[in-house]
C-alpha cells in the first residue's frame, strides 16, 4: 500500500515538474525573456559606439538618460545603455554575455557588491554535500538539471511562471491592472524601470531595512572556494575581453548602516575578489562603496533612490565613463 502511494506521488511529481518545465519554455520569466529582447537585435551603426552598464538593481537605479546626455556632450559618437536588471548575478549574466558581446560595445562597466557573490543557503548546502559525500547527491543533480533548463529558457521559477501565465490568459478581462501604470521607463534601460517606491528617499529605519534587515546583513558571508558566481564572473570578463571589449569594475554604493553592520571579514573577501580579478585581467576599478554613505539619498540600505536629489550617484558614474573614454581616445 505504502509503495503504491509513493509511486503515485512520484508520478504526480513528474507530471507537475514536466508541466512547469514546458510552461517555462513557452512562458519564461523576465530574466529569460531578455534573451530574445529586441535590444539584442540592434543594427550595427559604424558611426555610433556603445558603452554598457551591467549589474543588478544597484546599477539599475542609475539615471542612464542623464548619464548619456553628459557623455554625449563630450563624446558625440557614444551612446550609453544600462543593461542592468533586478536580481542579476554572474550565474544569470553569463546566459546573455555572448549576445552582449555581439553588439560590440566599446566598453562595459560592471557594477558589483556583496550580493554579486553571496551564495544562498541552498547553494551553500549543495556545495557542502558535494564536498563531503562520495556518492552522487540527488539535490546537486537536481540543481544541475535546473541549470541546464536555465541555459535554454532562463531561470526556472514555478510561482512567477504560473502568475505570468494567469495574467496573460486573463489580460483582456480587466482582472489585472496595467502593470506599466505609474512606472518610469528610460529609453536606454531595456531591462529595468522605476516603480513609485523606487523614487522615494527614506531616512527612517523601517524603510531603510524593509528589504534587507540588519540581522541579514550581519550574517552575510562571501564564499571564496567553490563559488560558481566567482567562476562565472571571471568567464564573463574573459568572454568580453576576447571580443576586444574593455571591462571596468565599479563597487556600488551602500548606506552607512549597511557598511557598519557587515562583518569586517566579509569586507576583506569582497575586496580580495575585486583586487584579484583587477590584477588578473588588468582592469580599472572605481570604488563608490562608502562615497555617499551618510547622504540623505537612499531608498534602502543598498539602493540609492531614483530621485532628483540623488543624482550625485549618476553624475559620478558619468564622470567615471568620461575618464575611461578619454583613456581609449588617447
Amino acid at each position: 500500500m505504502n509503495g503504491r502511494i509513493a509511486g503515485s506521488l512520484l508520478v504526480v511529481f513528474a507530471i507537475v515538474f514536466s508541466f512547469y518545465f514546458t510552461l517555462n519554455a513557452f512562458s519564461p520569466v523576465d530574466n529569460s525573456g531578455m534573451l530574445n529582447d529586441p535590444f539584442f537585435s540592434m543594427e550595427e551603426d559604424p558611426e555610433n559606439e556603445f558603452a554598457f552598464l551591467v549589474g543588478n538593481s544597484a546599477v539599475a537605479q542609475l539615471n542612464v538618460t542623464r548619464i548619456d546626455q553628459n557623455i554625449s556632450r563630450n563624446f558625440e559618437e557614444y551612446t550609453v545603455y544600462n543593461v542592468a536588471y533586478n536580481g542579476d548575478t554572474p550565474n544569470i549574466r553569463i546566459l546573455n554575455v555572448d549576445k552582449l558581446s555581439a553588439l560590440k560595445p566599446k566598453i562595459v562597466f560592471y557594477g558589483l557588491s556583496y550580493d554579486t557573490f553571496i551564495l544562498s543557503g541552498m547553494e551553500m548546502n549543495a556545495i557542502d554535500k558535494k564536498n563531503q559525500s562520495l556518492l552522487p547527491d540527488p539535490e546537486y543533480a537536481f540543481g544541475q538539471l535546473i541549470d541546464t533548463n536555465n541555459q535554454k529558457f532562463g531561470p526556472f521559477n514555478p510561482k512567477i511562471t504560473t502568475l505570468k501565465t494567469i495574467r496573460s490568459t486573463f489580460e483582456s478581462t480587466g482582472f489585472f491592472p496595467d502593470s506599466s501604470e505609474n512606472k518610469i521607463y528610460l529609453p536606454n534601460a531595456p531591462f529595468s524601470y522605476f516603480a513609485e517606491y523606487q523614487r522615494k528617499i527614506h531616512t527612517d529605519s523601517d524603510n531603510l531595512y524593509r528589504y534587507t534587515g540588519i540581522e541579514e546583513i550581519k550574517e552575510m558571508q562571501v564564499t571564496i572556494e567553490n563559488n560558481d558566481k566567482i567562476e562565472n564572473f571571471r568567464k564573463i570578463i574573459e568572454k568580453l575581453q576576447e571580443s576586444n571589449i574593455k571591462v571596468v569594475l565599479f563597487i556600488t554604493p551602500l548606506h552607512e548602516n549597511f557598511i557598519s553592520s557587515i562583518q569586517e571579514s566579509e569586507k576583506r573577501k569582497l575586496y580580495d575578489i575585486v583586487n584579484k580579478n583587477a590584477k588578473d585581467f588588468n582592469l580599472d576599478v572605481y570604488d563608490f562603496h562608502d562615497k555617499y554613505a551618510e547622504l540623505p539619498i537612499w531608498l534602502d540600505v543598498n539602493h540609492v533612490a531614483y530621485h532628483k536629489d540623488s543624482m550625485i550617484y549618476s553624475d559620478d558614474v558619468a564622470k567615471m565613463i568620461i575618464l575611461e573614454l578619454n583613456k581609449i581616445k588617447t
